[in-house]
């Protein structure tokens, strides 16, 4: 194996002396090479000499092993990483009541006598059933905040279906909300639900259109994706905002796609290109997303299996703004 130059060639009483030890150590081996070939000749010559041999191979032998990335089949998937949460519209701090509803299994009918719902939905998995649920706040149009602005909020909560210490019943195990003004464009939640790799997922999905999105006949969408992990309780496992976004599944990743704002080209008439974003779930837990950019010509969404719409809610609106798309 080739010695590394450390400095100038130039011989120094450092180079001298690992001249030396070298030398030395030269003469050690062939010593022990005559010794192990003729045997120690004090010994009873009668007795048999069992020779050995050393043999001194490369710190880092090759084995013929092609390690670039190309080849390696146990390579990770680029262009990958973690799906983010960063947006998550939910907490695990608990500052909201917390409840426990007798059920024999999770079930929005059920769910209806207890609450006034405005979504809801249940995904079912095999580390057990979770459900989604949004009630609309209390509020009143004539009693704005400080601001001067009448804001409604639409509170969510997710339960996971236990018989632990008790009865059958949903237990609420995480927390959210999310707020629009009453004087905006129209404002919409949708909850669906998808199955990828044979285990249901809820998507939560905000869809609004202010002035910039209105002009281009587009919509601006805000994704919630939560999923069961494999510990027993639900989580949200990715967040995502951007431009007209679509999504659906395949046999083992949730699919989106979103607009980007511009084609790789100079040339004005260019077809629109994608954000194309497949999320997959890891053994962990933590979901994983591969990010790609296509044409739309590509069509990345063919073949895939669309979400089931589960329920819709939009945002009361003054009357000054009900007919508005701005």
């Amino acid at each position: 194996m080739p010695v590394p130059k450390w400095g100038i060639d130039a011989v120094t009483p450092a180079r001298r002396t690992n001249t030396v030890l070298a030398a030395s150590t030269a003469l050690l081996i062939v010593a022990a090479l005559i010794v192990a070939i003729v045997g120690d000749r004090d010994k009873d010559p009668n007795t048999s000499v069992v020779t050995s041999t050393t043999m001194l191979v490369d710190e880092y032998p090759d084995t013929g092993d092609d390690l670039s990335d190309d080849n390696d089949t146990n390579s990770v998937t680029y262009f990958s990483r973690p799906a983010a949460t960063t947006s998550s519209w939910f907490t695990h701090t608990f500052q909201a009541e917390q409840f426990d509803f007798p059920m024999d299994q999770l079930s929005c009918t059920e769910m209806s006598r207890y609450l006034s719902l405005e979504l809801c939905a249940v995904a079912k998995t095999s580390q057990g059933d979770f459900m989604v649920t949004a009630t609309e706040a209390f509020w009143n149009p004539e009693n704005p905040d400080s601001d001067g602005v009448v804001r409604i909020d639409l509170n969510f909560s997710v339960y996971a279906h236990t018989t632990n210490n008790g009865p059958a019943r949903a237990m609420s195990v995480l927390d959210g909300y999310v707020t629009s003004r009453y004087d905006t464009a129209r404002t919409s939640i949708e909850v669906l639900t998808a199955t990828v790799n044979d285990e249901e997922i809820i998507i939560l999905q905000w869809i609004s259109s202010d002035t910039g999105t209105a002009a281009l006949g587009k919509e601006w969408k805000s994704l919630q994706v939560l999923a069961m992990t494999p510990t027993g309780l639900p989580a949200v496992v990715a967040t995502y905002d951007g431009i007209d976004a679509q999504f659906a599944t395949d046999a083992t990743s949730f699919v989106i796609t979103s607009l980007r704002f511009g084609p790789p080209s100079r040339n004005t008439e260019a077809e629109p290109w994608l954000t194309v974003i497949r999320l997959t779930p890891n053994t962990n837990g933590t979901w994983q997303e591969i990010i790609s950019s296509e044409p739309a010509s590509a069509n990345p969404l063919n073949g895939t299996q669309r979400a089931k719409a589960q329920g819709s809610y939009t945002f009361p609106r003054s009357s000054t703004t009900r007919n508005s798309t701005n």
